[in-house]
């Protein structure tokens, strides 16, 4: 019992201190968010999983573009029956719409994307949309 009680408080405030520091590894304080042991373990699975993290990022990519070109396919076959004078139902029209915005969205964002495709044929949809409209002469 003599043992703790003779030890100077430098003593005993540096052991404390050693004590709190080594947990301070394995404990995360809630206003305090350090945490080594997360961080490392962060860093780690990072470098275990870029590859699977650059392919996946490239397969979204891939993924985008072809809905855009997928769209864009729409876009002209929809414009196509248009020029034949077919006619189409308001909710054809509303799909078409949607995706000329989804199109014209990517395009903004990815300028490298060939975008002069569907110009003369989107403008030719909202004319005929906006006719039908207003004489209400849907399918």
């Amino acid at each position: 019992m003599n043992g703790i009680f003779t030890l100077p408080w430098k003593e005993i405030f540096g052991w404390i201190s050693g004590i709190l520091c080594a947990a301070s590894v394995f404990v995360e304080i809630a206003p305090v968010k350090i945490n080594p042991v997360s961080a490392l373990l962060k860093w780690i699975g990072k470098r275990m999983t870029g590859d699977v993290l650059a392919r996946v990022e490239e397969l979204e990519a891939k993924t985008e573009e072809q809905n855009a070109v997928n769209c864009r396919v729409r876009i002209l076959r929809f414009g196509d029956e248009i020029r034949r004078e077919v006619r189409h139902s308001m909710e054809s029209f509303d799909q078409v719409l949607s995706d000329i915005d989804t199109y014209e969205r990517y395009c903004e964002t990815h300028r490298s994307f060939k975008n002069n495709k569907t110009a003369a044929t989107t403008a030719k949809i909202k004319q005929v949309y906006l006719q039908r409209m207003d004489s209400n002469d849907f399918l």
